[in-house]
């Protein structure tokens, strides 16, 4: 009798005990929850193919990381992302570039074939954490590739650098600032992508029968 008594208080102790720890919490950006609405233009316009984004370092987990004081990294035991942040900047960036670009249907890659004209576009994320003092950073380098005939042309790439501070603190904040960075790097491809589109029109324009393979894009 005894035993029973102590082992039906080690149960309740063991329940009281797990309600007091800390629930694990996901967090996730929210433009690329928003439907992506068909535009009656898209049939004329070429496309972008989106390769997943690749994150390097000890970012490419699920679980948030922090760089602290020490200059040690933080990797969260309680909080997430929804999913691998791979698949989240991937997908909101496929849904910003879709209301910015002016002659470029954005696509996932292998979701259609590649055809000349079209564009490529590779993300290398090396980074993307809190700072205790920067707030959100998210650093790392595009590519941008066009297809000329049989082959893909490299036509611009550039390294991005974006600091973004938080509006209070926490996680979820956190998650905001990441967004906010995000869309900002989103924007200024959507530029870069559309300044491109102006140059190959223009020069289609002016010398229809230039050999777009001897062209050096200028950067």
């Amino acid at each position: 009798m005894r035993t029973f008594i102590i082992f039906t208080c080690l149960i309740l102790l063991s329940a009281c005990t797990t309600g007091a720890v800390e629930q694990v919490k996901y967090y996730d950006f929210s433009i690329q929850n928003e439907a992506l609405k068909f535009r009656e233009d898209s049939k004329n316009k070429q496309y972008l193919h989106i390769n997943m984004v690749e994150i390097e370092g000890a970012a490419d987990q699920q679980a948030i990381v922090q760089v602290l004081s020490n200059n040690r990294i933080n990797i969260a035991n309680y909080h997430f992302w929804s999913q691998h942040p791979k698949h989240t900047l991937s997908k909101s960036l496929q849904a910003s570039l879709y209301s910015k670009l002016e002659n470029y249907m954005p696509v996932p890659v292998n979701k259609k074939n590649i055809e000349p004209g079209d564009l490529v576009l590779d993300i290398v994320v090396n980074q993307i954490s809190g700072h205790y003092k920067s707030g959100s950073i998210i650093s790392g380098q595009w590519f941008i590739y066009k297809k000329i005939e049989t082959q893909l042309k490299l036509l611009d790439t550039d390294i991005f650098l974006n600091t973004t501070p938080l509006d209070e603190s926490g996680f979820g904040a956190l998650i905001k600032a990441h967004e906010k960075g995000w869309l900002e790097v989103s924007r200024s491809l959507s530029e870069k992508i559309n300044q491109i589109n102006l140059v190959f029109e223009g020069i289609n324009y002016l010398c229809p029968a230039l050999d777009l393979e001897e062209f050096e894009f200028l950067n």
